[in-house]
């Protein structure tokens, strides 16, 4: 499976002067940024934790999916465990599930 997205670890960081929410590379370089929600931070806080860890947790989905999938040849078929994996790997990469 070949990303088409920005390859993490990815990180959260809020600009103290604008108060808006970058999500960055190694490297620094933005992956997305939004404005401050006023009304939330604590949303805002944990919306970008979840941003920051989309591309940890793809990789984990893909590395269980490899596991899953052995265990399915095993047994003949797809568990469910498997077809919500990879609906949700399909979801991340815009693949059809």
């Amino acid at each position: 499976m070949s990303a088409k997205h920005t390859q993490g670890p990815w990180h959260d960081y809020t600009d103290p002067m604008s108060g808006m929410l970058y999500i960055t590379d190694d490297a620094g370089n933005t992956i997305a940024m939004t404005s401050p929600m006023e009304d939330d931070p604590q949303a805002e806080s944990a919306n970008a934790r979840l941003i920051a860890a989309a591309s940890d947790m793809l990789a984990a989905l893909e590395q269980a999916l490899t596991h899953i999938e052995v265990d399915e040849t095993t047994h003949g078929r797809n568990f469910a465990a498997g077809n919500v994996v990879r609906t949700a790997i399909a979801r991340a990469t815009g693949e059809t599930p």
